[in-house]
């Protein structure tokens, strides 16, 4: 006896964080620096650029200025999971670039999710 029937499960959306998501390679992170363009609230500062390829890609940087390992990890962290629950509203022709600020530890997710939200639906 099955809680959860298999149909239920396919219509759900994938909701990962996969390799082909994320900017790895510093030449790609250059290419979304490169273009200049940029918004930023007291939490974080966004880079943009159009896609190399078909899907876009996100790469996560929070500098030492934010605090000692478990605190950089704990912000990346929330803000990967903001970017994987929310990824299907998020454009594919899109590469970010996403820097932490320090103003994002004094917050709790709500508020960091809310505010995030709120940073990228700037750009459209």
């Amino acid at each position: 006896m099955h809680v959860v029937e298999k149909d239920a499960r396919v219509s759900q959306p994938k909701l990962t964080f996969s390799r082909e998501r994320r900017l790895t390679k510093a030449s790609h992170f250059q290419h979304v620096y490169k273009t200049r363009q940029r918004i930023e609230n007291e939490i974080a500062r966004v880079y943009l650029a159009p896609s190399l390829e078909s899907t876009g890609k996100w790469g996560f940087i929070t500098s030492r200025k934010v605090g000692k390992a478990v605190v950089r990890n704990r912000c990346r962290r929330q803000l990967r999971d903001i970017m994987r629950t929310h990824q299907h509203h998020i454009s594919d022709r899109v590469d970010l670039v996403i820097v932490v600020k320090t103003g994002m530890l004094k917050l709790d997710f709500q508020t960091i999710q809310t505010l995030f939200l709120s940073l990228l639906e700037k750009k459209g």
